[in-house]
């Protein structure tokens, strides 16, 4: 009867450990899933608001170099956790990319303030633009959801997963795109 039960149990535990397999090698797969450029053009241009600089800026398209758009929100705790990220990449790749943070809290109604003490608190090593209703690059930019990075060559093409044909990518994607 012992026997039995052994065998029973791993006949179940063994589809288990093959699908947690799997799952490592579609994640593994997925990250490095080699970007390309989409038909579709940024319409990033105008004057912004930069908490780090405390002036208004004018953001457009640099030469030779790519961008990395990233919309976020202060109550987004993925977005808090990604920071030292972020501040990696723009530290590491400062020569080939221009990371741009866009902060949608005006949005919400929240007040400047709150994002410029949050900026300060986490030491931004990177551009921080206010979203505003003037503006609304969120919606410009079909934004639903926090955190949002996209990833636009010199000429303004986003890059997308062409696998999942998507131009919203994670930040995985974006690592494995810069190293190469």
């Amino acid at each position: 009867m012992k026997y039995i039960l052994n065998i029973v149990f791993l006949f179940c535990l063994l589809p288990l450990l093959v699908i947690g397999q799997n799952k490592e090698q579609v994640t593994a797969a997925k990250d490095s899933t080699v970007l390309v450029l989409s038909d579709q053009k940024s319409k990033l241009d105008g004057n912004f608001y930069d908490v780090n600089q405390d002036q208004q800026v004018q953001l457009e398209i640099p030469d030779n170099q790519l961008i990395i758009l990233d919309f976020w929100s202060t109550d987004c705790g993925p977005c808090i956790k990604e920071i030292p990220d972020l501040n990696q990449i723009a530290q590491k790749y400062g020569d080939k990319v221009r990371l741009i943070s866009i902060n949608n809290d005006l949005l919400y109604g929240k007040p400047k303030e709150k994002v410029e003490n949050f900026v300060n608190q986490y030491n931004f090593d990177y551009p921080v633009i206010l979203d505003t209703k003037q503006k609304n690059l969120m919606e410009q930019f079909n934004v639903f959801f926090w955190p949002t990075r996209y990833l636009v060559n010199k000429d303004g093409y986003f890059y997308k997963n062409p696998v999942e044909n998507r131009k919203k990518l994670t930040l995985s994607e974006i690592k494995s795109h810069l190293k190469k």
